[in-house]
């Protein structure tokens, strides 16, 4: 067979599995949301928030770090000598 017959019937084939599933689909939902949702909702919302500020808190060095300029390598040299301490 040749592969644009195949494909024609492939497609031709969802678009009938497509229809079946919408025709079978039911018209109305009998769903009830109670006010409760809504605070659930809202909390949900309020923790992602604070989650965020707070994984940003952690990790704020290492993200500002990322776009600093990484500071010069200091010339002086920590090691004394022993004429550093008479």
């Amino acid at each position: 067979m040749d592969s644009n017959i195949v494909r024609a019937i492939l497609n031709f084939c969802w678009l009938w599995a497509f229809a079946a599933l919408f025709a079978l689909e039911p018209t109305s939902a009998y769903a009830y949301l109670d006010p409760g949702t809504g605070s659930v909702l809202l909390q949900g919302v309020i923790a992602a928030v604070a989650g965020g500020l707070l994984a940003i808190r952690a990790y704020w060095h290492g993200i500002v770090g990322l776009f600093r300029k990484p500071r010069p390598a200091s010339s002086k040299s920590h090691d004394r000598t022993p004429d550093d301490y008479a």
